[in-house]
């Protein structure tokens, strides 16, 4: 039996080794006391700070990436029959929310 998997509501953002939330709108509803909160924070591990605030970046950037490969992986099986519609409108599209993810993760603008 597959259960559904429910996610923190919002964005997730890493500030130093610190991990935030950003509620998305109905958060007073579900009792939530800040549109901002913090969800976890890494601890300082062998690599020092810098590599503390790398792993940050990436657990931050786990719902985007899990979204860009979930979404390509879609978009690939429903295009397997019709490439140039596939390639001229909706590839750009997912590549540049793959690429948004994976920029994410490094903690810089652009890849």
């Amino acid at each position: 039996m597959k259960t559904e998997t429910v996610y923190l509501p919002g964005s997730l953002v890493a500030r130093g080794t610190e991990i935030h939330g950003t509620a998305r709108p109905g958060w007073r509803e579900k009792g939530m006391l800040s549109p901002r909160y913090l969800v976890a924070r890494v601890l300082q591990v062998v690599g020092g700070r810098e590599q503390s605030e790398e792993t940050a970046r990436l657990f931050a950037a786990a719902p985007d990436l899990l979204e860009a490969l979930e979404g390509f992986l879609s978009w690939s099986i429903e295009n397997e029959e019709r490439p140039n519609y596939a390639t001229k409108v909706q590839k750009p599209v997912i590549v540049e929310k793959v690429r948004a993810a994976i920029a994410k993760a490094r903690g810089v603008a652009n890849i």
